[in-house]
């Protein structure tokens, strides 16, 4: 999602993209080397902050807050400003599976290009909006762990890399191929998390 400037949501797979920062860019690249590869069968799928089982909770900007709310530091602050939409794993996976099914099922390359509703460029993310914050207190909440010592930080740091405000997604092109799924965040994010919260 980050190939949008997170201006105009939601948006839509047809929408110009426009990253703010190198992170969007490398993205954005990627959707151009795979489309001068392989135009006839290749097809992209944007999705916004991931998560699921990790190894370590470093690997998911999602799964990384439960260091903040274990951690019980008081005064601990936790972005309140930028909108999110935790998507997990999971689902993604079973999109990716049900847009190849339908790519295959076509009967030539041919067939697949002139499908749009086929070969294309896809959004999907999971339905629930939540800044880092809320998701953390979410966290504490599953757990039944403390959650006094974080703060909503409502700043924007002018000196930071920028990042977009709202990059919602437009998921409406996954839903008429009737392959999405949505993972419930307090749900999803329990299973996750539960191998690093001692009962």
């Amino acid at each position: 999602d980050y190939v949008f400037d997170g201006t105009k949501p939601p948006y839509k797979p047809e929408d110009a993209p426009n990253p703010l920062n190198s992170y969007g860019r490398s993205k954005l690249d990627g959707e151009l080397v795979v489309r001068q590869t392989d135009n006839l069968r290749s097809c992209v799928l944007r999705v916004p902050v991931l998560y699921g089982p990790v190894e370590s909770l470093s690997e998911s900007a999602v799964t990384v807050l439960l260091t903040s709310v274990l951690a019980e530091k008081q005064g601990s602050k936790v972005n309140n400003v930028q909108r999110r939409y935790p998507t997990h794993v999971q689902d993604v996976s079973a999109v990716c599976r049900g847009i190849a099914e339908r790519a295959l099922a076509a009967s030539s390359a041919s067939d697949c290009r002139s499908d749009d509703k086929v070969c294309s460029t896809y959004h999907w993310s999971g339905d629930e909006m939540l800044t880092k914050y809320e998701m953390a207190v979410a966290i504490a909440d599953v757990f039944g762990l403390k959650k006094g010592h974080l703060v909503a930080d409502e700043a924007v740091d002018e000196s930071a890399v920028p990042r977009p405000h709202d990059c919602r997604l437009d998921c409406s092109a996954v839903e008429a191929l009737g392959v999405g799924v949505h993972t419930p965040f307090r749900q999803g994010i329990t299973a996750a998390l539960a191998p690093y919260v001692k009962k």
